[in-house]
């Protein structure tokens, strides 16, 4: 701005606290924006360039621009510092809350450029010292001064400037550019819910909801809404004060699902989630974008973060689009199944690659065929899968698959050839799925895909489940090394399970139906369930605690298990769902054997000869993510329990003590007196022999190991 008055500041009329106060935050902020301090007049402090000389500095040199930004969270006015020679010399943005931006409404402020701890001269500046110019620079204060937003987010505000001033695209660092990325996607979802808020608050809900019997966190969930007047970021405010009570957003989450049973209500019962998800995308919960916020399945739900890392992302194009290709979802667990270099599939990729899924036969039938698969799978469960296991499959624009077993939760993290993800998950118990492979409008194509997908994750799920010899069904072989390349683990090499079958063919569900003997057997199929007694043994108490639930008193906990006689259990164990589904596949396999499964057998087989009951699990949202095994014996009145961790290592590979600490730090959790033990194919470090002994965890290396089966 030419009618810009510009002057030398002496120094000695700076107070020096104030400017050691500054200079001390500068480097804490984004290294586009400066800091300010609301005196009157404002002191602005930019960042001064170290390629710059500061002998160049003059009033007659220095220029500055100032332009106001109104925006979807809010406004703020930048003034950008520029000098000839050199041009563009640094940047400040002030938000339209902040004290100095108030203090600046008759255009007059105080600008230090300070670097490295130090202030390297000052100007008092006026940028309304004429009649025009205080018209221009009014023009803008007031555009950001009477902005409105209904979803205000400061931290957005500023990146939403900085993604819309393409000047500044030079000065952007890759992570800069994720942040962009964020608040690009953030723009979206904040909209959808803007409008979904208008929405729940003009409907009958709102008027209804004080008349029925509600959940108590959905009715004060219902009650801010009808204080909120439209502002999301009411609604926000609510969310962050209600995350301070512990376990309130599991059960937030668990009771929406009551809005459901009002069918009247339809569509606005949706609102509260997806409100929900767009204060997920809030800039404290994702640090402006360069961290993915998920919500930890343990008791309680808490929000964690998941730091970004788009220097791996592998692409220009996976940062750009990095926020826009995530669902619309609460990213539960997702800190434990992905790291911060794995990008999501793009929805066009994924629905390219899907095209050509057809399902065979009617969702109906086979959506009964999926719940017998899952109702068989938890009645027969006898193993685990193997720790963040890869199968390979062939679905769609999918190639291979990683599981994940947390408690009663199977997580199924579908990979392309380029590594980008896309996530599945499945209660068995409950026969409850989240999958969402086909993201446009729901209808019949949707639910064939999805469909699709459910039946062979299910089938896949069930057969590492129930199969006695999973060898032949699986064949093993390592990861690709420039797959390999992008885990970061100190432990064994990733191995790929092989299912032995053709995917190119449509499944057979008849052929499955018939194999498996589904229509006359998923009568007989009996899930987890509590039933009166008056006094219960500890053993079932012992295992309704394996499987995660509480017994009141006058109650007695029954097992999954399957009716009738154990000669036809035996019998469906030795066939396997992916065989009667896909055409088995006799010969060009790599034959490799995965060890873990003998492993495994070997693990149970001891342990039973020993006069121990096992139970084999999966890893528990509690802490325990290295148990594999638990095993129960009866001494007269007393019980004796192992919690064991099993290491499938080649001899070259020992174990080391970070995974005995694991087991110290699952003991914790259970009743004394649990003890712990670590079995392994291989050996241990001097430092984990010389842990578990001052804790008392037994080890039995490979040598034992081997010496206790021939017994």
């Amino acid at each position: 701005m030419a009618e810009t008055l510009i002057r030398s500041r002496p120094a000695r009329d700076m107070d020096p606290d104030t400017i050691s106060k500054l200079l001390g935050l500068l480097p804490s902020v984004h290294h586009l924006d400066g800091v300010s301090h609301g005196d009157s007049p404002p002191i602005l402090m930019f960042r001064f360039p170290k390629n710059v000389s500061a002998e160049t500095l003059s009033p007659d040199r220095l220029g500055f621009f100032v332009w106001g930004w109104p925006g979807r969270f809010g406004a703020c006015m930048t003034i950008t510092a520029y000098s000839r020679p050199h041009g563009w010399l640094s940047r400040i943005s002030l938000h339209q809350e902040s004290e100095a931006f108030r203090r600046l409404e008759d255009g007059r402020c105080v600008v230090v450029l300070g670097s490295d701890r130090q202030a390297i001269a000052a100007f008092d500046v006026d940028f309304a010292a004429t009649p025009f110019a205080m018209e221009k620079f009014l023009m803008h204060w007031g555009t950001v001064s009477s902005h409105k937003s209904t979803v205000r987010d400061a931290g957005a505000t500023y990146w939403e400037v900085v993604d819309n001033n393409h000047t500044l695209a030079s000065h952007l660092s890759v992570h800069d550019r994720l942040s962009c990325s964020w608040v690009r996607a953030f723009k979206v979802i904040a909209g959808y819910a803007q409008e979904a808020l208008t929405e729940l608050s003009d409907s009958v809900i709102i008027h209804e909801y004080r008349t029925v019997s509600l959940p108590e966190t959905v009715v004060h969930f219902l009650d801010a809404v009808a204080a909120a007047n439209k502002s999301v970021t009411r609604i926000y405010e609510y969310f962050a004060a209600s995350l301070q009570q512990d376990g309130w957003l599991v059960r937030f989450l668990k009771e929406l699902k009551t809005l459901y049973e009002f069918d009247h209500w339809s569509p606005t019962y949706y609102v509260p989630g997806l409100i929900f998800a767009s204060y997920l995308h809030t800039s404290p919960l994702t640090r402006s974008g360069r961290a993915l916020p998920w919500i930890d399945g343990a008791e309680g739900g808490q929000i964690k973060q998941l730091s970004l890392a788009p220097d791996q992302f592998g692409s220009e194009t996976a940062v750009k689009d990095y926020w826009a290709r995530l669902p619309s979802a609460f990213f539960i667990d997702w800190g434990v199944l992905i790291s911060g270099r794995d990008v999501h599939i793009p929805p066009p990729d994924l629905h390219k690659g899907l095209t050509t899924v057809r399902l065979g036969a009617a969702v109906q039938e086979t959506e009964a065929s999926i719940d017998a698969l899952l109702g068989e799978a938890v009645a027969n469960k006898k193993w685990t899968i193997p720790p963040h296991a890869i199968v390979e499959l062939k679905f769609g624009p999918f190639v291979f698959c990683e599981i994940v077993e947390l408690d009663h939760e199977v997580y199924f993290i579908l990979r392309d050839a380029q590594w980008q993800f896309c996530i599945a998950s499945v209660n068995a118990q409950k026969l409850a799925w989240a999958i969402q492979l086909w993201v446009d409008e729901p209808g019949p194509r949707q639910k064939e895909v999805n469909t699709a997908g459910k039946l062979l994750l299910a089938a896949i799920l069930r057969d590492f489940w129930v199969v006695e010899e999973r060898e032949k069904v699986f064949s093993s072989s390592s990861l690709p090394n420039r797959i390999a390349r992008k885990f970061q683990s100190d432990e064994e090499g990733r191995i790929v399970y092989l299912p032995r079958v053709h995917y190119k063919s449509v499944p057979n569900l008849q052929r499955c139906s018939q194999a498996l003997a589904q229509q006359e057997r998923r009568q007989h199929f009996v899930s987890a369930h509590l039933r009166r007694a008056e006094v219960p043994s500890k053993y079932q108490l012992l295992l309704a605690e394996i499987y995660g639930l509480s017994v009141p008193t006058g109650y007695t906990f029954v097992r999954p298990h399957e009716r009738g006689h154990k000669k036809v259990e035996v019998i469906y164990r030795s066939r396997s769902a992916l065989q009667s589904l896909y055409t088995t596949i006799e010969d060009g396999v790599p034959q490799g054997r995965p060890l873990w499964f003998q492993f495994e057998r070997d693990v149970s087989k001891l342990m039973e000869r020993l006069g121990y009951d096992v139970q084999h699990v999966a890893a528990s949202r509690r802490g325990d993510y290295g148990v594999d095994v638990y095993a129960t014996k009866f001494t007269e009145d007393q019980i004796e329990n192992w919690v064991i961790q099993c290491k499938c290592y080649s001899s070259k590979n020992k174990v080391g003590p970070k995974i005995v600490r694991e087991l110290i730090g699952s003991l914790s959790h259970y009743a004394e007196p649990t003890k712990g033990m670590v079995v392994t194919t291989s050996s241990f470090t001097a430092g984990a022999i010389e842990e578990a002994k001052q804790v008392g965890i037994k080890l039995i290396d490979g040598i034992e190991f081997a010496g206790l089966l021939t017994k």
